[in-house]
């Protein structure tokens, strides 16, 4: 069997997504072993819709994130399961309880949420990455707002808007200049 690459899609490489809200789809969720110490689980979201100025140079770009279920160290557990926690909201996913990564992985495949992303430096190699500032169902709520959140048509979310409250890992409201606060 032979193969033309002339005919294959161009990549989309692995740059970093300028921070903003991007309705995904979660394509993969899966427990993960990050060292023996600590279980969570893989998350990879795939855009499939972002604010309209951008075109769609983002439509079907990825994005990888991972988070805690289990670790020996109590608040990155605490932390990891407060992320899960806002994600599975976001999905449609929360109202019940949850006994392994396995199970959140199986809930949470082939769910849409909004990502608020931002963009934070790998701790490993201090290289730019994405990493989820907020999750919200596509109605514009978020698990610690009380009220939703003023949404585009194309279903993003306004900057600045949202009350900010929540654990400081996973909720935040965008200051003025449009960083996130932390």
């Amino acid at each position: 069997m032979s193969w033309n690459p002339d005919e294959e899609e161009a990549s989309t490489g692995s740059m970093v997504l300028p921070k903003g809200a991007y309705r995904c789809l979660v394509v993969e969720a899966k427990q993960n072993f990050k060292n023996v110490n600590s279980v969570g689980v893989q998350v990879v979201l795939q855009v499939i819709e972002h604010e309209p100025q951008a075109g769609n140079k983002y439509d079907g770009r990825k994005v990888f994130l991972y988070f805690t279920w289990d670790n020996l160290n109590e608040m990155a557990k605490k932390i990891g399961r407060r992320q899960l926690a806002d994600l599975l909201f976001a999905a449609g996913k929360n109202g019940r309880p949850y006994n392994s990564a396995t199970e959140i992985s199986e809930a949470l495949q082939d769910t849409e949420v909004i990502a608020n992303l931002k963009i934070v430096k790998r701790s490993d190699t201090g290289e730019d990455k994405n990493e989820a500032a907020m999750f919200f169902n596509l109605k514009g709520q978020h698990r610690g707002d009380k009220q939703t959140v003023k949404m585009f048509p194309w279903g993003g979310i306004e900057e600045g808007l949202g009350s900010g409250r929540g654990n400081g890992q996973t909720s935040a409201a965008t200051s003025e200049d449009g960083d996130v606060p932390f």
